[in-house]
């Protein structure tokens, strides 16, 4: 594979994950607006499911996504855990580490 091809699939990768978060997004907001008396812990994990949604979102839009972002590590995120969580922020190395 060429580096035009891996570049190619690397953005068709980021556009998915993008629709993914965005779809996500929706539905955290939608979800959040028909509950009719959430209990304060379901609206505090959606509040921040949506917040890391829309982190994800920005680091997309900055070109940033796909890169560890704890503290200035830079690695880049393995493949397969971007496409179990999306909207994660660090590399498994990271996570280990630091919990």
């Amino acid at each position: 594979m060429n580096t035009k091809e891996e570049n190619f699939l690397t953005k068709k990768f980021i556009l998915e994950q993008k629709d993914k978060l965005q779809k996500k997004l929706f539905f955290l907001i939608s979800e959040n607006a028909s509950l009719h008396d959430p209990t304060l812990t379901i609206k505090d994990i959606k509040d921040k499911r949506i917040a890391e949604i829309k982190k994800a979102l920005e680091r997309i839009k900055k070109g940033s996504y796909g890169y560890c972002q704890y503290q200035g590590c830079g690695m880049p995120i393995e493949r397969k855990r971007l496409e179990a969580k999306p909207q994660i922020y660090s590399c498994l190395n990271c996570a280990r580490k630091h919990g």
